[in-house]
């Protein structure tokens, strides 16, 4: 299957901003076990490049809603839509995995988004 190159051109910030959403995500749902976040890139016409975010477990069954939930508020507050109820995609859905953030970073992020009361 060929790739979207709207996608593909902007697969090493997306990789970021996933990370960033992560980094805010295992802070504010500490008390579950360790996750992945992933997301599905999808381009849709009127809404540009969507993250539709995904928990990946690392060792056994999580309850996913919150952490989705707090992960699509962090996506849609660094410009991502990630409803896409309605709306036409013209592409094919690509796998998009958080890339590695330093401590400074994450750091950072959770700041950032603590302050905006996400």
């Amino acid at each position: 299957m060929q790739q979207d190159p709207r996608i593909e051109a902007m697969r090493d910030q997306l990789s970021h901003d996933l990370a960033i959403a992560q980094a805010y995500c295992q802070y504010d749902h500490t008390v579950q076990i360790s996750f992945r976040l992933l997301a599905v890139a999808k381009y849709f016409d009127d809404l540009g490049i969507a993250l539709i975010p995904i928990v990946a477990p690392k060792d056994q069954p999580v309850r996913t809603t919150p952490i989705i939930r707090t992960a699509s508020a962090t996506l849609r507050a660094l410009g991502y839509s990630t409803n896409r109820s309605r709306a036409r995609w013209t592409s094919p859905g690509s796998v998009v995995f958080p890339s590695a953030l330093s401590a400074h970073e994450c750091f950072a992020a959770i700041l950032k988004f603590r302050l905006s009361d996400l």
